[in-house]
Formats: structure tokens, sequence, C-alpha cells
């Protein structure tokens, strides 16, 4: 596996140098390589989508395949060819001319689109319905409907109805979400359904929000959606007992997210608060804290972990409740916190400069973290690796050599915010021979931090070139500029919300303080918790994919990396 790995990444970097040569023989070549379906096709497709050819196209005869990649590199030179190839043979071949066509934007394809009959074949009746959609037709909502009442068609009819709007297509999105028995299913509808700005779709919701299987997706659903009557649903949701916490949920990220309030909906997180019931009093005292409210500090000493968990949740939301007094305040509880999971989750304040220093956090300690392979163990790592001196390098060395990528992508970032002088020509080492991009964006991302030494900048202008992963490529571009690399989304800027729900196989939600690590866009895993109602809301966070990883983490395991 090792050594596949490496072969990938050499092969990849070689077709991004050929891309970029400029010599149209080894362009064609290339062209030629991704048309076909050997080992180094994706690579070649990549790297031509990166950089497309500046010589006449290099694909040959269009094929569905190339079809496709011709639209992902935006290359209209065989727009011509293509809307030919849509109006005649096979049903597979026409479906890629006719995405590809929409996808490139040429609106001519709509007319061959409006061809289309019911009864032709499913490719073709997806086709156009996708170029409806992506050119913006009248005829979208019509053709999206179509294709969810047929089970051949209704998963892509699924996926292009957060873009098509009409009461039509509300209730066909709102029959699949109530009878189908796919949980991803039912939720791409409901998802599909907060995109919809009528007063119908948060209708349907609203009706959803009370069945206990999907209410937590319904109730995010409404928390975003465009509609004007969102506030309103959730106001008379949260007036539900069976739906209250939900409801409350739905509050604090339509509050974060879109900034609009309601004093109703205050009114309960207030009430919640003061419960004698430790969940209702958690998601209170999380509401007040998320939405600047209260302030950390009144509730981090509650007597139950419940609500100090959700105060630590809480206290990163936005830059007014993310203060240095909060973060002193999660670090000096941490120390002195005998709940487990209470104290991975105030582990979040290991994320910023280690202002506490080796009083509340020692060195030992964090060692200790980082290897448990807990939820907080990523930002020990960063912790322990910032601060690791002479005496602590070996175990450093194991922790950037770790098997698991999240860890040796934690130890690279605090390697670069540390002082040691040796880290620039580690932090090149190790990228000379890492395979996962997660681990080389978090290294390149420290050269920012590091002295630009001629190593460095020779590191930097390759990578930002031949890396085959087009983030860490735009990372290196960014360090060389001298630009912020979180691209303004950070714990201080963001006021994004992440909603995560957990159930276990009979769809009962787990254990009060099951706990996890969402590992960012950014690349930072900060630990969360769920609750009792397996709902953890993760605020500050910022926009882009995430991933969940649920404790026990893979071990730091100190072994040598793939």
């Amino acid at each position: 596996p090792a050594h596949a790995a490496q072969m990938d990444v050499a092969r990849r970097i070689a077709a991004l140098a050929l891309a970029q040569s400029g010599d149209a023989t080894k362009t064609e070549k290339l062209g030629m390589i991704a048309r076909g379906t050997g080992a180094g096709a994706l690579a070649a497709e990549a790297a031509l989508v990166a950089f497309p050819a500046s010589t006449a196209a290099p694909w040959g005869k269009l094929t569905p395949r190339a079809m496709r990649l011709l639209a992902r590199t935006g290359d209209r030179r065989a727009s011509g060819v293509l809307l030919d190839a849509a109006k005649s043979g096979d049903p597979e071949s026409r479906a890629a001319a006719i995405e590809s066509l929409a996808e490139l934007g040429d609106a001519r394809v709509l007319d061959v689109a409006r061809a289309v009959k019911p009864e032709d074949d499913a490719r073709l009746r997806m086709a156009a319905a996708t170029a409806f959609v992506d050119l913006g037709a009248p005829e979208a909502a019509g053709a999206v409907e179509q294709l969810l009442a047929a089970d051949v068609t209704a998963g892509r009819g699924i996926a292009l109805a957060g873009d098509a709007h009409g009461p039509g297509l509300v209730r066909a999105l709102a029959a699949q979400a109530s009878v189908t028995t796919d949980l991803a299913v039912r939720a791409a509808a409901i998802a599909a359904l907060g995109r919809d700005p009528s007063g119908e779709g948060i209708e349907a919701l609203a009706a959803m929000a009370r069945d206990p299987m999907v209410r937590a997706d319904a109730m995010d659903a409404i928390a975003r959606s465009p509609s004007a009557g969102a506030m309103r649903a959730i106001e008379k949701l949260a007036g539900d007992a069976a739906s209250r916490r939900a409801a409350v949920r739905a509050y604090v990220v339509r509050a974060l997210t879109r900034g609009e309030k309601s004093n109703v909906a205050e009114r309960v997180t207030i009430d919640l608060a003061r419960s004698q019931d430790g969940r209702d009093r958690a998601l209170g005292a999380f509401a007040r804290v998320a939405l600047g409210e209260d302030r950390a500090t009144a509730w981090i000493e509650d007597r139950d972990p419940q609500v100090r968990r959700a105060t630590a949740m809480a206290a990163p939301a936005t830059h007014a409740t993310w203060t240095a007094e909060a973060r002193d305040a999660l670090a000096s509880r941490r120390a002195r916190e005998e709940d487990p999971a209470t104290r991975a989750v105030l582990a979040t304040t290991l994320a910023d400069a280690d202002p506490t220093g080796a009083a509340l956090y020692p060195t030992h300690a964090l060692l200790a973290c980082a290897r448990a392979g807990g939820a907080d163990g990523p930002l020990c790592t960063l912790a322990f690796a910032r601060r690791a001196d002479g005496a602590d390098q070996t175990q450093l060395e194991l922790l950037l050599a770790s098997r698991d990528p999240i860890v040796r992508a934690h130890a690279a970032r605090g390697l670069a915010l540390g002082e040691d002088p040796t880290r620039v020509g580690r932090l090149a080492a190790a990228y000379a021979y890492e395979v996962t991009p997660l681990v080389r964006r978090a290294i390149v991302a420290g050269f920012a931090s590091c002295p630009r030494t001629p190593p460095v900048a020779e590191l930097l202008a390759i990578a930002a070139r031949f890396d085959p992963d087009a983030a860490v490529r735009w990372t290196a571009s960014r360090v060389i500029a001298g630009a912020r690399i979180d691209d303004g989304a950070s714990a201080t800027t963001t006021t994004d919300v992440a909603w995560l729900h957990l159930i276990d196989a009979t769809g009962a939600a787990p254990a009060a303080g099951a706990t996890g690590a969402l590992l960012r866009a950014d690349g930072l895993a900060v630990p969360i918790v769920f609750d009792a109602d397996g709902d953890a809301l993760v605020p500050g966070i910022p926009a882009g994919s995430a991933r969940l990883v649920l404790a026990p983490m893979p071990s730091a395991a100190y072994a040598k990396s793939p």
C-alpha cells in the first residue's frame, strides 16, 4: 500500500508537469492517457482540469468520458461537436453531450433537451432535467418532478431539486422523504426542501419535524431555509414539549447563520436555562452563550457536566463569545475536570496559541493525551509539537510518523508554530514523502510561520505548481504571496454551524457524552460531544466539507506511517 500510494503521487506530479509543458505533443499524449482506462487516466484527467490545454483540444474521438472532461476543463472549442453528439447516437453519449454543454453554459442545448420525450431512456431524461436546472430554464421544476416520480431517476431528481422550485416539486420531495426507508435519500430530500423559498416547503418540513427519526434533519433544514416563514415555524415548534429542544437548536443555527432573532425563542432559551432538568439546562446554557447573551464564565463551573460540556461547545461561536476570558476559564476548568467527555471537549482551548503555558497543561500531560487517541488527541498533538524542546524530539518524531494522517497533520502544524530551529528542515523532509493531502497542506501552510529561506522558497514554488492536490497548490501560492491562507474563515470570524445527529442501529440516541472529533475544512480536528438527544451543534467553523471521526480515534501508534 505504501508503494502504491507513493507511485500515485509521482504519477500525478508527472501529469501536472506534462500539462504545464506548453508542448502540444506532450499535451496530446496526456489527453490520450486521460481517455484510456489505465493507471494514469485519473492523474491525466486531474492535470488537464487544473491546466487546460492552450492548443487544439487533445481529445480525439469524443467518448462520454472525454465529453465530461471537456466540460470540467471549461474548453468550449468542441461545443459544435458536442452539439452534434447531443442530437444523435446512443443514449449514453447523447446524455453526456447534453450535460457537458449545460455545464459549459451553452444555451443551444435547451432545444435538444426539450426534444427529449417522457418515454425516452432514463439517462436522456436525467440529462435534459440537468440542463434545464443548470441553465435556469422554465421547464426545470416540471422536469425534476418527473424524475422524482420514477424510482430509477429519483436520486438524480433529489440532487437537482435544491435548485428548482415549485409547489408540485415540494409535494414530490415530501412524498419521497415520507415513503423511503433509505435514510440518506430521506436526508437529501429534506435538505432540498430546506432550499425551497416558499411557505409550502416550510410546512412540509414542520410536519416532518414531529418524527423523531428525521427531526434533526428537518429542523436543520428549517433553520437554514431562505423562507420568510422559517422563524414562525421554529417558534411554533418551540411551544411543543416534544420538539422544544430541537426547535431551540434550530433557533441558534438560524440566529448565527442568518442573523435572525426572535423574542419568543429567546424566552424559551431562558426557561431552559432555569430548568432543573440537566438536559434542558445544558441546552439553555449553550444557546445563551453561543448567542452572546451570557458569558462562558457564568456556566463553566456548573455542577452538571452536561452544562459544562455545552458551555465548552458554545464558547467558540463568534468573536464576541470566544474571548481571552472564555479561553482562560475553559483552560482552568480542564485542569480540574474529572468527567472524561467534558475534559475532552475543553481541549478546544489548545487550538489557539499557548497562553496558559505549562502550569495548566504540563508537557507530559499533553503527550499522554496525544498518545491516548481520544477526541482531544489531535489538539494535544498540536500543542505538544508546538512546545516540544530538545528532550521531546524523539516523541515528536514518532508523532510526525504516526499511522494516523490526522495526527501527522497536527504534529506538523504544531512544529511550524514552535521555536525549534530545525523545524524548516524537518517539515521539508516530511513533505518529500508524504502521500496524504491533509498532511501536505498542513506542512505547506506551516511554512507561513517559518523563516523564508531559499530552501523554503524553492519547496513552496514546487508545491504551487506540482503538488497533486489543488488545495495544497492554492495554499502554497497564498504562502508565497504572503496572503491569508484561511480565506477569512476562522473561529473568530465565521458564524457557520454544523449540526450533527448521532443514532445507533435501532434509531435511538447514544448515551449522553459520546465524543468525537470534527475534522474541519481548514484541517483542524476539534473535539465535540453529543448531548442526551444525540445532537451536537458545532459553531464557529469555516465553510466547506467536514468529516466526523467518532472516538475512540485511531491510536497515535508510534509506528512509521505508510
